[in-house]
């Protein structure tokens, strides 16, 4: 798309919690649970974001089961800048069970 350099500038895709920690030099705590799917692991993955050097740190992270049966998880994080150096970050939850027949 022409001219979207001016407003899109990185996107990464990370499936591994230690690889996310690696490529954001976050410390182990980012994700508690050592998985990324957690509110905790999306506001982590956002301020990662924001490390290099972007105005606002976007992630999404989530999981779906394997069959119809199971509850799907999407986990939503937006990092922005309040007030100079200070950031806010905002994450956003939702459940889905699915049952099917």
């Amino acid at each position: 798309m022409a001219g979207n350099k001016a407003f899109f500038t990185l996107a990464v895709t990370i499936l591994d919690p230690i690889m996310a920690r690696k490529v954001f030099n976050l410390p182990e705590s980012s994700f508690p649970n050592g998985s990324l799917v957690s509110a905790e692991g999306a506001k982590a993955l956002a301020e990662g974001v924001r490390r290099y050097r972007a105005e606002l740190g976007l992630s999404l992270t989530g999981q779906a089961g394997k069959n119809r049966d199971k509850i799907i998880w999407h986990l939503l994080a937006l990092a922005h800048p309040e007030d100079g150096m200070h950031g806010a970050t905002l994450a956003y939850g939702h459940a889905l069970y699915r049952k099917t027949g």
